[in-house]
């Protein structure tokens, strides 16, 4: 048990301290190269701000899984998954990690990007990283998926590296939700003796966490779609190579996880394409935070309560892996419900803000221009030289 918590210790440890040297390096390049997130349709900052914080959280997570590898490698500590697998992953993460940055600077087509993501699932999947079966609770029947096992774990990893990076519209949204779900993945691989899978889990949270030092709001720095597509991969792969003991009920502890960018991506997929007619791709300002935006509610007060929920997404997966019992499937199945009403609650009852209404939208802009007169009000105000009070003089309100 010592070797396990000092692998973890140090593994972890090794992907937060060297994420919390690389990200401030990477503000001063951003600013000094102007490596700004440009604002669209379907972002809220108003003043420039870096995106490069992907490349931290990808090379302290690199260095993270290093240290891991060589250390359980010299301890003779299984880590989960053999050669193949291990270096499917990489690449993969390598390969989306670049699809990431040049999407960053040079706004790569949607078929592109999509069909080099294709080809990164192919790989993972023929190595090895798929729902194989399915377990039916209450009637103590495994279903095997045979080969409809291979789209629907396409689906799943494609799905879930395009919705982390949807839902990376608003400060320490994406990058708090996925820390919460990899240590829920971690902590649950832990209870099921997956040490080594736990550990690639609690790496990239760890990495993640120095990064919402930054990202939190206000934020300093964007983890940008290098980012996004590296944590949306590794957060839909991960869980695919749980113990082999437990693959029937992986998808319901995987999708309970994701369930929150899940449901935001669903419901951008049905506005988009069946009530508006526009393509999937066409950027908006109708994802769930924006909603609760329009409500009046603040960054923080947004966060916490999608926090909140995160927490008891995992809080469900963890009382499996404990009790591993028919109930426990069943509590997971209904707070998959739950969250469900949660986002047809915020689609039905204010409407007004999703359809396009030219009321809502001239509120909307005339509350984004008094924003960005406050900004540009207070960087005028930080450019200024500050006037010396003269001595005896009381500079009272």
């Amino acid at each position: 048990m010592e070797i396990y918590i000092r692998l973890f210790l140090i593994s972890v440890g090794s992907a937060f301290f060297s994420n919390i040297i690389i990200t401030p390096i990477l503000i001063i390049l951003a600013k000094k190269y102007q490596w700004y997130d440009s604002t669209n349709e379907r972002k809220i900052h108003i003043s420039p701000t870096p995106r490069i914080g992907g490349v931290g959280v990808f090379i302290s997570f690199i260095i993270g899984i290093s240290v891991f590898f060589g250390l359980s490698s010299s301890s003779g500590i299984e880590m989960g998954l053999d050669g193949y697998k291990f270096t499917a992953l990489l690449i993969a993460i390598a390969g989306i990690f670049t699809v990431g940055i040049f999407d960053d600077y040079l706004n790569l087509s949607a078929k592109l990007k999509f069909g080099i993501q294709a080809l990164l699932t192919i790989l993972l999947i023929a190595s090895g990283f798929r729902f194989k079966e399915l377990y039916i609770p209450f009637v103590q029947y495994t279903l095997p998926l045979g080969l409809f096992s291979y789209p629907l774990t396409f689906i799943w990893i494609v799905g879930v590296s395009n919705a982390i990076n949807l839902i990376d519209g608003m400060d320490g949204l994406a990058g708090g939700l996925s820390c919460l779900g990899l240590l829920s993945v971690g902590l649950y691989s832990l209870i099921l003796n997956d040490t080594g899978l736990s550990v690639l889990a609690f790496t990239l949270a760890g990495s993640l966490l120095a990064f919402l030092v930054f990202n939190f709001p206000p934020a300093k720095i964007f983890m940008g779609d290098a980012g996004s597509y590296v944590i949306g991969l590794t957060l839909a792969v991960v869980p695919l190579a749980n113990n082999p003991q437990y693959n029937s009920v992986t998808l319901y502890l995987a999708i309970t996880v994701c369930i929150i960018p899940i449901f935001d991506t669903l419901s951008s997929m049905i506005r988009r394409m069946i009530f508006y007619r526009v393509s999937f791709f066409t950027p908006d300002k109708e994802h769930t935070h924006h909603k609760l935006l329009n409500l009046g509610l603040s960054t923080l007060q947004i966060l916490v309560i999608v926090y909140l929920i995160c927490c008891c997404l995992c809080g469900v997966t963890l009382l499996w892996s404990l009790y591993q019992t028919d109930w426990s499937l069943l509590l997971i199945m209904a707070v998959w419900v739950a969250v469900g009403i949660f986002f047809l609650a915020l689609s039905h009852d204010f409407r007004k803000y999703f359809k396009n209404d030219p009321e809502a939208q001239r509120f909307y802009e005339l509350k984004r221009q008094q924003q960005i007169k406050a900004v540009r009000k207070e960087m005028e105000k930080a450019q200024q030289p500050e006037q010396k009070v003269p001595e005896g003089v009381f500079n009272g309100k």
